[in-house]
């Protein structure tokens, strides 16, 4: 009973495949080319019009020919002048091809040739970019062809093959050139020399190259075909990522190896691996979606074409650098999460470097901010400018804030300031402003603050004189420094007129070409000793400040806060990382919050918990801020 079964099982197999066999056959383009007749015409300006005859005939039981697609000679064909016509009748569907690149197709429509019927296509267009300077001779051109050819799967038996090559008017066969192999025959036709090649028993599936020149003047137009082998080799490249899944994997690997370059050239900016992979991940869905787009039906099953893939490497690379700004912006960003959450209300008090980290302004700006607050006060003095050396001095009898204290702390004996002491300093000063924050309301109070940063400068350029205005700027300059436009507003505000350069800031800032008034003579009185000044009582001479030029007092300003800035903060980057560690560190994912099981043994609740859950998840990226939120200030 097995046997019969498997016999029966066998023999049905066989008789399937052997009643397919004729369907199979009918599903396959099958044909001979009798003819392949083409007529290459030269023109002046470079371009050359290519004109076909294509005899057909369709092989029995095979499919019928209903669609002709014939190769260009490059990708600078005119469409619009593609014309054809099948058995003396005009055909209107010509559509550049879907198979070959570059190539055209046209559709028979209802002239299609049926199998074991003949039939000639007559096709003819212009073909640009076609006449070279000739290799060889400098005062020639040349022009090479090759027939369409057809795939060997396609096409049966020999094919009758004429190429004839039309030279421009005037050409005479004395100063031609022929390329590959000697012409047939020629002769002229309408005043113009033709070359003839004749081959009865061509293959179709065979490209065969022929090729003359010519003197160069009688064209207006000739092209480097170094720069077009470049250029069709670049095509094809592209055509290759376009049209294979090891193309989408080149091009993605591609992607990564070119940034990977370009970062370590510092043309694009550094970024994290995640973000990377992000990047990664980007580009391969846009691909993706781009196609799904532009041509859904490669993205079937079975499709194995990706058109157009090369296009979002240029995406991916200008996405690039906005990946790395925003990630840039995020580790720029040392405020804790719980300063986001809106109390109500003001915060008044806070001093001048309180309100810059409330601005999140940078952090070597606000170091430089309380190094000056202790150079005003005589609490430091700087030693060297390069390297910068700082020298603490009795702080007996000056009033220091916290900040300043801990700063100082991280002055060594040597002068130089401690990295470490440093950023230790700036997380406290940070968490203080954050516990002084809570409560109220950050966007008002960081409103309130530039309005009394614009009131500054208010006071500063309403000063009558420049003595005036000079001290109003030195009363001043903590909370102007808060203006992100500092540089630029010092100069605007002391253009034109002598600055007189306050004591603390004369001591320094480089002062080569500061103009120093003398100090008038007074006499000084009988008997006084060795160690008098000259002055006493009423009689002392006033204190005239030395001066500079507005506009170079703003710039040395601008420079000496600079330098002073990088002197304490070498790498701002690394720095502001180090500080966001501390005071607004990455969310830690637990199992739980991915749904997993904890190792303790319990599970994860699942959604639709109590509404203490639903708080413990909102704040597990926000430092449990609304922990707070029911208890008050």
């Amino acid at each position: 009973m097995g046997k019969r079964r498997a016999f029966l099982i066998i023999a049905g197999i066989l008789l399937l495949l052997g009643l397919s066999v004729p369907l199979a056959l009918a599903q396959y383009y099958r044909f001979s080319v009798d003819e392949n007749i083409s007529h290459v015409y030269i023109n002046r300006d470079g371009s050359v019009d290519v004109e076909y005859y294509l005899t057909f005939t369709c092989a029995q039981h095979a499919h019928a020919i209903d669609v002709v697609d014939i190769g260009m000679p490059n990708s600078h064909y005119v469409f619009s002048s593609a014309v054809a016509d099948i058995n003396g009748e005009k055909l209107t569907d010509i559509r550049p091809s879907e198979y070959v690149k570059p190539g055209v197709e046209v559709h028979l429509g209802r002239h299609s040739i049926k199998p074991g019927e003949q039939g000639t296509l007559h096709f003819r267009i212009n073909v640009g970019h076609m006449v070279y300077r000739d290799s060889e001779d400098a005062n020639y051109a040349s022009v090479e062809f090759s027939p369409t050819w057809f795939g060997s799967q396609y096409v049966t038996g020999t094919t009758h093959q004429e190429v004839h090559f039309h030279f421009p008017p005037g050409v005479t066969g004395d100063e031609t050139k022929w390329h590959y192999r000697k012409f047939t025959s020629w002769d002229v036709v309408d005043d113009r020399l033709v070359f003839t090649w004749v081959n009865p028993n061509a293959k179709a599936y065979r490209q065969t190259m022929y090729g003359v020149s010519f003197p160069r003047r009688y064209v207006d137009v000739t092209y480097s075909a170094e720069w077009t082998k470049f250029l069709a080799t670049l095509h094809r490249f592209i055509d290759f990522l376009e049209s294979s899944v090891l193309g989408w994997i080149v091009s993605l690997l591609g992607f990564v190896v070119g940034v990977y370059v370009l970062v370590r050239a510092k043309v694009l900016p550094p970024i994290k691996i995640r973000s990377g992979l992000a990047m990664m991940l980007i580009y391969a869905t846009g691909v993706f979606l781009f196609i799904g787009l532009t041509a859904p039906e490669f993205l079937e099953p079975f499709g194995v074409c990706f058109p157009l893939l090369a296009l979002p490497l240029p995406i991916g690379l200008a996405l690039w650098p906005i990946a790395a700004w925003v990630e840039r912006r995020n580790r720029m960003n040392y405020l804790p999460p719980t300063m986001s959450v809106e109390g109500v209300g003001v915060k008044r008090g806070l001093t001048a470097v309180e309100a810059s980290i409330l601005m999140q302004m940078p952090l070597d700006r606000v170091l430089t901010m309380i190094l000056f607050g202790l150079l005003k006060k005589g609490a430091v003095e700087i030693t060297s400018h390069d390297p910068l050396r700082l020298k603490r001095l009795d702080r007996e009898g000056k009033k220091l804030r916290n900040y300043e204290k801990w700063f100082m702390e991280a002055i060594a004996p040597a002068g130089h300031v401690h990295k470490t002491e440093l950023r230790d300093a700036v997380v406290k000063l940070i968490k203080s402003v954050n516990r002084k924050m809570r409560g109220f309301s950050r966007k008002e109070t960081v409103a309130y603050y530039r309005n009394i940063v614009a009131r500054a400068w208010q006071q500063v350029k309403e000063a009558e004189t420049p003595e005036v205005k000079a001290q109003r700027f030195d009363d001043e300059l903590e909370w102007i420094m808060l203006d992100r436009d500092f540089d630029e507003r010092t100069e605007e505000v002391f253009r034109d007129e002598p600055v007189p350069v306050p004591q603390w800031l004369g001591r320094h800032i480089l002062v080569s070409d500061v103009s120093r008034p003398s100090r008038p003579a007074v006499a000084a009185p009988a008997g006084g000793g060795a160690g008098a000044r000259g002055t006493t009582g009423g009689d002392r001479a006033p204190l005239r400040l030395p001066t500079l030029p507005g506009a170079t007092f703003a710039n040395r300003l601008a420079t000496q806060v600079e330098g002073v800035a990088a002197g304490l903060v070498s790498n701002v980057e690394s720095f502001v990382s180090d500080v966001s560690r501390k005071t607004n560190p990455p969310p830690v994912r637990r199992p739980l919050e991915l749904g997993w099981e904890s190792k303790g043994g319990s599970r994860g609740r699942r959604s639709g918990g109590g509404g203490g859950c639903a708080c413990a998840c909102a704040c597990a990226c926000a430092g449990c801020a609304c922990a707070c939120a029911g208890g008050g200030r």
